[in-house]
């Protein structure tokens, strides 16, 4: 009887562990399953804010091609504009050098005239003279 008391005892505190145990396990793993929601709930915020990141990103490189390709054409447009002011530029320098040749053809065109005028002159101031010679001849006749 003492045998089966005893072993009833030992049985009973032995039971008492075990539930005990068992009780700071359930404690445990209720922790543990309040902790995992809270990861859970972190890891879906996190999976959201990555997916709003990703959004932006994906935003950022269309905008940074529409840019690219906006800055391609403003670069053509500028070589373009920079080859015609070129162009403008020769062409003025071209015209230029075409005037100063002008200028110098009527200068010297100008200068030869004068010349000629001047003997046109002279000979007319002759002629003129030589005649006022024969008329003041003619009238002591």
């Amino acid at each position: 009887v003492e045998e089966v008391s005893s072993a009833s005892k030992a049985a009973a505190d032995e039971l008492g562990t075990l539930r005990s145990q068992v009780a700071r396990e359930q404690a445990l793993a209720a922790s543990a399953r309040s902790e995992l929601a809270v990861e859970r709930e972190s890891a879906a915020t996190a999976r959201s804010e990555l997916e709003q990141e990703r959004k932006a990103a994906a935003q950022a490189r269309f905008d940074g091609a529409a840019h690219s390709g906006e800055l391609s054409v403003a670069q053509m447009e500028l070589e373009a504009r920079a080859k015609e002011c070129e162009q403008l530029r020769a062409r003025v320098s071209e015209l230029s050098s075409a005037a100063r040749v002008e200028e110098e053809r009527l200068y010297a065109q100008l200068a030869e005239e004068r010349s000629q005028s001047a003997q046109k002159a002279a000979a007319a101031a002759t002629t003129a003279r030589d005649l006022a010679v024969a008329e003041a001849e003619l009238q002591t006749r």
